[in-house]
């Protein structure tokens, strides 16, 4: 890490870029196509020990989970659903956030 960032450099600065991720993207997408309901989603982040959270139906849709982690480093997939009114999925949008402690 020392390459990367100031030997004074806090934990929280320390941390990557969340940046798209265009696989996963298109693979939520294929996995969850405009239309499905998002209690399907909500199942697949459960199952994962993930979360989502949704202010009100037809509001996007956050959820999140861990993908990797060790004792001071882990990345979290951060999957934000846009739904309609009838609360169906409409698009799905996947980053990646590298966390280090």
């Amino acid at each position: 890490m020392e390459t990367l960032y100031p030997d004074d450099a806090p934990g929280s600065n320390t941390n990557a870029p969340v940046r798209p991720a265009p696989v996963l993207i298109g693979a939520l997408n294929e996995k969850f196509p405009p239309g499905t309901d998002v209690e399907e989603l909500k199942k697949y982040v459960a199952k994962l020990d993930g979360k989502c959270e949704q202010s009100k139906p037809g509001q996007p849709m956050t959820c999140s989970f861990v993908e990797t982690g060790t004792a001071c480093a882990q990345t979290e997939v951060v999957i934000t659903a846009k739904t309609t009114a009838s609360n169906k999925i409409g698009h799905i949008v996947a980053f990646r956030n590298h966390k280090v402690c």
